[in-house]
């Protein structure tokens, strides 16, 4: 099985997804991180997959990537994929360690939003 859909947002910075209690020495999701969880799961269809299934995921992230004066912004794909992939796999119920296999772009866009390919393996 494969789904394939779009979310109309990019994911918050990595920088500002977390929020620490030093003096409790907790790490917890700040509100902006779960805002973006929570948009990713009201834009993600109805999902089955086989229980022992394994997943390739494809992500492309649309948005503006460079600065007025050429430079390339400091966006790292890296970064953009955790908190989306987290969002997704909570959202089907799987643990992300099944997923086998990930392939994420940067496409340069007005339009900031993500295209997500998930398939059952």
């Amino acid at each position: 099985m494969t789904y394939t859909f779009t979310i109309p947002d990019l994911p918050t910075s990595c920088n500002r997804l977390y929020l620490i209690n030093y003096g409790h020495r907790v790490v917890y999701l700040s509100p902006a991180g779960h805002m973006y969880k929570n948009k990713v799961k009201l834009h993600m269809p109805p999902m089955e997959f086989p229980p022992n299934a394994f997943f390739e995921v494809s992500l492309r992230f649309y948005g503006n990537w460079f600065f007025k004066n050429g430079k390339v912004k400091r966006a790292d794909v890296q970064n953009l994929i955790k908190i989306l992939i987290d969002a997704l796999f909570e959202r089907i119920g799987v643990d992300d360690s099944r997923i086998f296999a990930i392939a994420a772009f940067k496409e340069q866009s007005e339009v900031r939003k993500v295209e997500v390919r998930i398939e059952g393996i």
